[in-house]
């Protein structure tokens, strides 16, 4: 029996492929990999006169949720397979039976 394929596959529409780096990230010491980065990169900046959060002109792109991908690919990959898991322990428990 052939594979069953969609009829219609979704275009991929990926905003923003770069990732996110925090501001003035590169200030920070760091010595080695033991040493915790100072912040992840989905943090926003929030001080009263930072130049990225007031959003200046050559400054560094704040993550908002305007980045997001469509709902209708938000679970795709690249080769448009969708990966759906809703319970883990289900397929654990199914290599625990073979």
């Amino acid at each position: 029996m052939p594979a069953l394929r969609p009829l219609m596959k979704p275009k991929i529409i990926k905003k923003r492929t770069k990732k996110f780096i925090c501001h003035q990230s590169d200030c920070v010491a760091r010595c080695g990999p033991a040493t915790p980065p100072p912040l992840h990169n989905g943090q926003k900046p929030r001080g009263i006169v930072n130049r990225v959060r007031r959003r200046f002109e050559g400054q560094i792109l704040m993550p908002n949720i305007g980045y997001g991908r469509g709902k209708k690919t938000k679970h795709m990959l690249a080769a448009r397979l969708a990966i759906k898991v809703t319970n883990p322990n289900v397929r654990l428990c199914s290599e625990e039976k073979e």
